[in-house]
């Protein structure tokens, strides 16, 4: 697959997690700037990152994942197309408090973006990890527990509240997703949508491939 075009004025957000074991997870989403603004420049890069992960500790969702699954870092990279620099937060590592077990890598709560916006597909989505198993309404099915996914979405849409429309190295931003197809084509320019709100889903879901690959775990022959 060829690369995405750049889009100006852009920063790609990148959040990264890890767990107590070898599974890791990833989440995108992007930034958009005024016209002056140097994207290039480390300290807005941070300072950006650094704004996400306060702003998710401050939200209440760490109460809501499992201390066995910890959002470490979030590297902030020009998408202008001006230079392919990026940069690592500095914000200490936001951790679940949750005591109980997380249920394997590959289950997640999925929180879709709201965009002004339709189309095949869906919205833009999260799918986040480190839900406990405290969280399940019952052990063999794939339903949350109410009070927890009333509290998660509630969580959600305050981390939401407090990171969208911000500023870094004070720089002015907003939060959002790019499309880069239209129609089943690829767009010349890509377009930035402005994130106007979160839903948190109510089913449990998954994304295989934080499982790791299948080569690295031993088959009993």
């Amino acid at each position: 697959m060829p690369p995405r075009p750049p889009l100006a004025n852009t920063m790609r957000i990148e959040v990264n997690w890890t767990s107590d074991g070898p599974a890791v997870a990833h989440n995108i989403g992007y930034a958009l700037f005024g016209t002056s603004v140097d994207l290039t420049d480390p300290t807005t890069q941070t300072d950006l990152g650094n704004n996400l992960m306060a702003a998710w500790a401050g939200s209440g969702l760490p109460a809501q994942l499992s201390e066995h699954w910890h959002m470490v870092s979030v590297t902030c990279s020009d998408n202008s197309g001006g230079s392919d620099t990026s940069s690592l937060s500095t914000h200490a590592t936001v951790s679940g408090t949750d005591s109980s077990l997380a249920l394997p890598p590959q289950c997640a709560v999925v929180a879709s973006w709201q965009i002004a916006a339709r189309y095949r597909g869906g919205k833009p989505r999260w799918y986040i990890p480190g839900v406990p198993t405290s969280a399940l309404a019952a052990s063999y099915g794939a339903g949350f527990v109410g009070s927890w996914q009333t509290a998660t979405e509630t969580a959600m849409k305050a981390f939401y509240s407090a990171f969208q429309l911000g500023s870094a190295n004070s720089h002015e931003y907003s939060w959002g997703t790019i499309s880069y197809d239209s129609g089943n084509a690829p767009r010349v320019t890509p377009l930035f949508r402005l994130f106007t709100g979160v839903q948190l889903h109510g089913r449990l879901d998954s994304q295989r491939r934080r499982s790791g690959k299948e080569s690295t775990y031993p088959v009993d022959t």
